[in-house]
């Protein structure tokens, strides 16, 4: 287990990780990934299988973001409400189409 442990402690990704984890703990925030659309506790997002990349010019730890999680309560709460409004468009649209072949049929 300490193996493990100093392994990951000397791990630039792994400090890096940590690094974010520990600012959205202390700004009691969590981490937003909008490639994946996943929001994470700062826990969950030490224990989450993502992998912050910072060698060979390939650095994605702008991918990850600190905000509050009640603004992504909010943002997915409109998705909803406009994939629902759009469902109902939808239904509105199939209804009167099938409605209106019924009338044709019967001329």
């Amino acid at each position: 287990m300490n193996a493990w442990k100093n392994r990951q402690s000397g791990d630039p990704a792994f400090q890096l990780k940590r690094a974010i984890a520990k600012d959205a703990y202390y700004a009691n925030a969590w981490i937003y990934n909008p490639d994946t659309d996943r929001w994470f506790s700062p826990e969950e997002f030490m224990q989450d299988g993502n992998l912050i990349t910072i060698h060979r010019g390939a650095d994605n730890t702008h991918k990850f973001k600190i905000r509050d999680p009640k603004t992504g309560i909010l943002e997915k709460s409109k998705r909803v409400t406009e994939a629902q409004r759009e469902l109902n468009e939808f239904i509105e649209r199939v209804d009167r189409y099938y409605e209106l072949k019924a009338i044709r049929k019967q001329k």
